[in-house]
């Protein structure tokens, strides 16, 4: 998602966005490699935190070094669950501190390819 969500409002109706058929900009989340996966992930947090790719570490810490609010995490983690096919709980998410952390969380829950 190009567009960055700005009150709870507009996250709301944004959900339903992600419960559309399949389409390009969206396809159905499908086993991967596990590079690809982390390569998507990437692309995901610099769009998201609208960041170059030199700014970009997975060391860097998702709020105080990216700059994620917190409605930019719940956004992101939904985002995750879609294209990934995964599911991440709120006590998960909310412990989450570093793109380290998250990514490798998802590639956890990848099936081995």
């Amino acid at each position: 998602m190009n567009k960055r969500i700005n009150d709870v409002s507009e996250l709301a109706l944004n959900f339903s966005y992600f419960n559309f058929p399949e389409s390009e900009e969206f396809p159905s989340a499908k086993p991967r490699p596990r590079m690809e996966a982390e390569t998507q992930l990437k692309t995901i947090i610099t769009e998201l935190a609208n960041i170059t790719d030199s700014d970009f570490s997975w060391n860097h810490m998702l709020r105080t070094e990216i700059g994620l609010d917190s409605l930019d995490m719940v956004e992101l983690i939904m985002i995750c669950e879609k294209d990934f096919g995964v599911s991440i709980s709120d006590r998960e998410w909310q412990t989450l501190t570093s793109a380290e952390s998250l990514r490798d969380l998802i590639l956890s829950r990848l099936p081995n390819t």
